[in-house]
């Protein structure tokens, strides 16, 4: 993938997959993005995701469903270099029953909720993140010096 973005492959492009419905719209910052890879290959992955960047990958690209980069970064590094290259780590998206999605119910690691934390996110009641507790847990204390079960009774 590097070699074809070196040599001018449309970053935006989108992926023909027998996993991905052509109507999702999937390009490859979807693919790089959310991709689970082995930690003796994560580099190459990043290096591919900066390089779409780079080439000019649209950081705000939505599948039909509504699935953004942001939402679908796979980890904690991942969201920071698309914040870091312009992303909108607190956008929300309406899908079609009017039902407002948040970034951060997407945010699928610690690491990376931690930073969302980190840029801003204020932590409330009406959303607990069940997946990565400790972190939530952490980040009312800080604010609130209580933990969210007990802020949120």
């Amino acid at each position: 993938m590097a070699k074809l973005l070196k040599e001018g492959y449309d970053p935006n492009d989108i992926i023909e997959s027998p996993l991905v419905p052509m109507s999702e719209e999937f390009r490859y910052i979807h693919g790089m993005s959310s991709s689970k890879v082995d930690y003796d290959i994560e580099e190459e992955v990043l290096e591919v995701l900066n390089l779409l960047i780079e080439k000019g990958a649209y950081l705000e690209a939505s599948t039909k469903s509504g699935e953004f980069p942001v939402y679908l970064a796979s980890t904690g590094k991942k969201l920071k270099i698309l914040h870091k290259a312009g992303a909108d780590i607190f956008r929300k998206f309406i899908d079609k029953e009017g039902v407002v999605l948040r970034a951060r119910e997407y945010v699928r690691s610690a690491e990376g909720l931690d930073y969302m934390y980190e840029q801003g996110l204020k932590p409330d009641c009406d959303y607990i993140h069940k997946k990565f507790s400790e972190i939530e847990n952490k980040w009312y204390k800080h604010h609130y010096g209580v933990g969210y079960k007990e802020r949120c009774r």
